[in-house]
């Protein structure tokens, strides 16, 4: 499989390609790192969401697509259902103050003011991210189906991206034990010892851009 992200304006570069001969006719594009591949055929059947995944085979068919998209009021109980349900992969039991964190309410009267992306396949969230202006990252779940296929590093990427345009320098988050070796990869390093968290195991890293 071949991995390949693709923005609205990448995509259209892609289309507009030379095309390779073939039963399946494909637009190739070089990027740095990956080759993006895109059934033209395909591509042209949907609306274009404003940011794509898109996993293709050896035969340049779409068999798989992720949109990302801002966090709406609306999708405060579906997205508290979804973090919820990722933290029970991981412990026995959540703490009631946990729990009371991702209720409907609380998520409407904390969360505004913050950049919270979407992830979702066929309209059902995969994945959730939250960063808050003053550089801390709060928030970063993927369902465990799209783990290890950089969906998490493209999320992360956006929400790193989104503070770089606030003129921070430093991105701090604190990561449960599983996922520590993942921002390692992204440039994170440890800002401290380990934490319980009401009855949560927490590693607070960071990373700062003055390196």
């Amino acid at each position: 499989m071949t991995v390949s992200f693709l923005d609205k304006r990448e995509l259209l570069e892609c289309l507009r390609a030379p095309v390779v001969a073939g039963s399946n006719p494909v637009g190739l594009m070089a990027a740095p790192g990956f080759v993006q591949i895109a059934s033209i055929r395909s591509v042209r059947e949907f609306k274009l969401p404003r940011i794509w995944k898109i996993l293709v085979d050896s035969r340049a068919h779409i068999t798989l697509m992720i949109t990302t998209r801002r966090f709406t009021r609306k999708d405060a109980r579906s997205v508290g259902k979804f973090i919820v349900k990722v933290e029970l992969e991981f412990i026995k039991k959540i703490d009631k103050f946990i729990l009371e964190q991702y209720t409907p309410k609380h998520i409407l009267d904390k969360w505004p003011g913050t950049y919270v992306l979407i992830l979702e396949e066929n309209k059902k969230i995969i994945g959730v991210g939250r960063a808050k202006p003053n550089g801390w990252i709060t928030h970063v779940f993927i369902h465990k189906k799209y783990r290890n296929k950089g969906v998490g590093k493209r999320l992360m990427s956006r929400l790193e991206y989104w503070l770089k345009r606030k003129e921070i320098k430093e991105f701090q988050l604190n990561s449960s034990p599983y996922a520590v070796n993942f921002y390692k990869t992204l440039g994170y390093e440890s800002n401290g010892r380990k934490k319980i968290y009401y009855g949560l195991a927490i590693y607070p890293i960071k990373k700062s851009l003055f390196k």
